[in-house]
């Protein structure tokens, strides 16, 4: 017998989640018994679990989401431990962790955008760190954007996110991500956000309704804890550097145009920008890779296409390798069928649904 998946308001060891309505929940497996003689649901703010700030007990205890009564602090990890003994006298425990995010703690942060929006902006800044990385406690990235971004850390993508910050009213509020950063840290560090249209400022829907007029802006605080207890702090300000990405247009419908050709390292002040909207801790599951696939087939239709088959519908994207000369343009088409032997995909109506990438060689 063993315990597995322990969830904390549905999530496995959530970093920075909204943990308002705080519930932890576990599955046993291969069990000969068939009930619990009795429960034991710890929490504690050390992986040793001596400074126990919760304990219930009790053969009643919900596997599928028992409520907990805890005070939480921002920025806080906690350690859950869950031990079951079964009807046959079987027993078993496991541990797991949670670590709440700002929790409406007021951001050090400014929003930040380009004195012109008129295209995706990379944003960057650059620092170095006040002591040794070896000497690093913890490392956290609270880092939002409107409309979709990416952030890296020396190259490195930060999480493991696609179309974050996901689905929102962005009028009502918009969430954070938070992200373990310690093991891309080194001595001196470059950290980007990158920015995109996504639903925000984007076509959404069959109405075509977008906002061009929504300006782009990202904030970011990164707080790096040191074993002697000090805190080095970067965030979003004036100080951060602005310039065009390489993102030419992108879009959730009619896809993203990349042109390496036209990159410039020419970077300009950002712009502190009055807060968008609010800001509120993640609630919004992982987008992120589920499987990868190889191409099936390829087909070379009457009209002198190819096609490359995948085998089955889904939402993802492309990993393409190729030599492509500067300046050539490489462009993929997606569709979900065939008509006659050849690519269709007019059931997208106006949706271009293409990825077209401009090689810098």
């Amino acid at each position: 017998m063993f315990i597995d998946t322990i969830r904390v308001c549905g999530y496995e060891t959530p970093l920075g989640y909204d943990l308002s309505d705080l519930s932890v929940s576990w599955k046993v497996r291969d069990a000969v018994g068939k009930s619990a003689q009795n429960v034991l649901l710890r929490v504690a703010s050390d992986e040793a679990m001596r400074d126990l700030l919760l304990e219930k007990q009790g053969a009643d205890l919900n596997s599928l989401g028992e409520p907990l009564e805890l005070a939480l602090t921002p920025c806080t990890r906690y350690y859950v431990q869950v031990t079951v003994e079964t009807d046959a006298g079987e027993m078993a425990d496991a541990f797991s962790w949670f670590e709440t995010g700002k929790m409406g703690d007021v951001w050090a942060a400014a929003w930040i955008g380009t004195p012109e929006n008129d295209k995706a902006p990379e944003f960057r800044k650059t620092f170095s760190l006040e002591q040794p990385a070896e000497h690093i406690a913890s490392a956290r990235l609270y880092v939002s954007g409107l409309g979709v971004f990416d952030a890296t850390v020396n190259g490195e993508q930060a999480g493991d996110d696609f179309l974050a910050p996901f689905i929102t009213d962005y009028k009502d509020h918009v969430q954070y991500c938070t992200y373990d950063v310690q093991n891309l840290l080194q001595e001196n560090n470059d950290v980007r956000i990158f920015l995109g249209n996504g639903w925000y400022k984007g076509t959404f829907g069959l109405t075509h309704a977008s906002h061009p007029d929504y300006p782009f802006a990202a904030i970011a605080e990164l707080r790096v804890s040191y074993e002697d207890g000090t805190e080095q702090v970067v965030v979003t300000d004036e100080r951060w550097e602005t310039r065009p990405s390489v993102f030419v247009s992108g879009g959730i419908y009619d896809g993203e145009t990349q042109d390496w050709t036209a990159v410039s390292d020419d970077w300009t002040s950002a712009v502190v920008l009055e807060a968008p909207t609010n800001l509120v801790d993640r609630y919004s599951p992982n987008v992120g890779v589920r499987e990868t696939l190889p191409v099936k087939e390829v087909i070379h239709t009457p009209k002198g296409e190819t096609v490359l088959d995948f085998g089955q519908n889904f939402a993802g994207f492309v990993r393409v390798t190729a030599d492509v000369p500067k300046g050539t343009t490489l462009k993929l088409e997606f569709g979900e069928l065939l008509q006659e032997g050849n690519f269709y995909h007019d059931n997208y109506r106006t949706a271009k649904s293409e990825f077209e990438y401009v090689s810098d060689g």
